[in-house]
């Protein structure tokens, strides 16, 4: 698995700081399940794609140009993901059911966004629904464990995370084993699962949440996180946070997981 700078350039330059520590991984993770695949004329589903921006650093690794489709619960950021020309569909969706036919998609991809749904297993039946038969899930969730390891949870118990995760709207955070039983039961084959996340990282970005408060002024003041860009050019703090991700750390007991899945009636 290769991170790219530009990956970690791209998210210091236009979101809150603590996004660059964990989106670079999951766009690693995707860019190396679909660097050896033929993608022409392959319909690819992005199942909450947000405003596209995340989709929009990982499609430049695609070596050909799918027919992507996105669709998320909110119709306000579906108008910010128009401005994206590789998407050639964006809808909206009630966050069950999917507004497409049965095996339909040859790859669907999320990016955390599992963690969020309020209807879980509904959500997953559905997924694999509209996926062709032996097509693959890509997707990256977080687990229990971002609650076991926040540091504000040591000094000031449940209660801290409780809150947090409410404030994230983290819906489901389950266990590594609890998170395979949801997909199993969905018609799923998991396929490979790597934690990514550890706990000296899932605490350097819990610090980097409150550190980033003053981006979270400047959105709501000029509707932009990042006023200054061309400040991570001088000073490469990118070179700093490649090191901390490119260190050796235990996947086991990781505060996310990256699953490939793949639609077992086949």
């Amino acid at each position: 698995m290769i991170i790219k700078n530009r990956y970690i350039q791209a998210y210091l330059k236009t979101k809150p700081a603590f996004f660059a520590l964990i989106r670079p991984q999951e766009l690693a993770h995707f860019a190396e399940c679909f660097a050896d695949k033929n993608l022409k004329d392959k319909k690819i589903l992005d199942i909450g794609c947000g405003d596209g921006f995340f989709t929009s650093i990982l499609v430049e690794d695609f070596l050909q140009k799918p027919q992507l489709t996105g669709v998320d619960i909110s119709a306000s950021v579906l108008e910010q993901a128009k401005k994206w020309q590789f998407y050639q569909d964006l809808q909206e969706f009630n966050g069950v059911k999917l507004p497409f036919p049965d095996n339909n998609f040859d790859y669907i991809f999320s990016n955390c966004v599992l963690e969020h749904v309020a209807r879980l297993p509904e959500n997953l039946v559905e997924t694999a629904r509209v996926l062709k038969p032996g097509g693959f899930y890509y997707t990256s969730v977080m687990t229990d464990q971002w609650s076991e390891f926040l540091l504000g949870r040591k000094l000031f118990g449940k209660r801290y995370s409780d809150w947090l995760n409410k404030k994230q709207v983290h819906r489901n955070l389950l266990s590594q084993a609890a998170w395979q039983k949801q997909f199993t039961d969905a018609g799923f084959k998991v396929v490979g699962q790597y934690g990514y996340f550890d706990k000296q990282l899932a605490r350097e970005s819990e610090i980097l949440h409150y550190l980033s408060v003053p981006t979270l002024i400047s959105y709501k003041l000029f509707k932009k996180y990042i006023l200054f860009p061309g400040f991570f050019d001088i000073v490469r703090i990118d070179k700093v946070i490649q090191k901390l991700l490119n260190r050796k750390f235990k996947s086991e007991n990781s505060a996310a997981i990256f699953f490939i899945l793949q639609k077992e009636n086949y």
